[in-house]
């Protein structure tokens, strides 16, 4: 199967490959909408690499893990079928920051010793994690490098 980057010029919304990409010039972070599907993690992991691209190679690997958890979290327990979740992820000082959100409640059905670490294995992958409960979440996550690049 063919893939290809789904790019969009500053300031514009494309549809590529099931998200939604928008930029702004002034923004801090870049933010695309995915579709709430099993392919989801797969574009989002493809997205951090492209925001990350100049970033220590540790530092993009932990974050797309970390990521890829997130959005399947978000998918499985946070979607509805058809539904979109929005990932947002952006450089600044050297720390990657992500977002992601979706308009569900969290994750009532989780049964203990059956899955249900998403959340844990994205913490500790991250540097920062905080989780925003609501009628819509977000949980924002920041990476900073851990070693020295050189």
């Amino acid at each position: 199967m063919a893939s290809h980057e789904c790019t969009a010029p500053v300031g514009t919304t494309s549809m590529c490959s099931g998200e939604t990409r928008q930029t702004d010039e002034h923004a801090a972070l870049e933010t695309i909408s995915l579709r709430a599907d099993r392919w989801a993690p797969r574009r989002a992991r493809r997205f951090i690499r492209g925001v990350a691209e100049d970033s220590p190679t540790e530092l993009v690997e932990r974050a797309e893990l970390a990521v890829s958890e997130l959005v399947s979290n978000a998918v499985i327990h946070g979607s509805r079928p058809g539904a979109t979740l929005k990932l947002a992820a952006g450089i600044h000082q050297n720390r990657l920051r992500v977002e992601v959100s979706d308009q569900g409640a969290g994750a009532r059905d989780v049964v203990p010793g059956r899955g249900g670490y998403g959340l844990e294995i994205a913490e500790r992958l991250s540097d920062v994690m905080v989780v925003h409960r609501g009628p819509k979440w977000r949980v924002a996550a920041e990476f900073v490098p851990r070693s020295d690049p050189s």
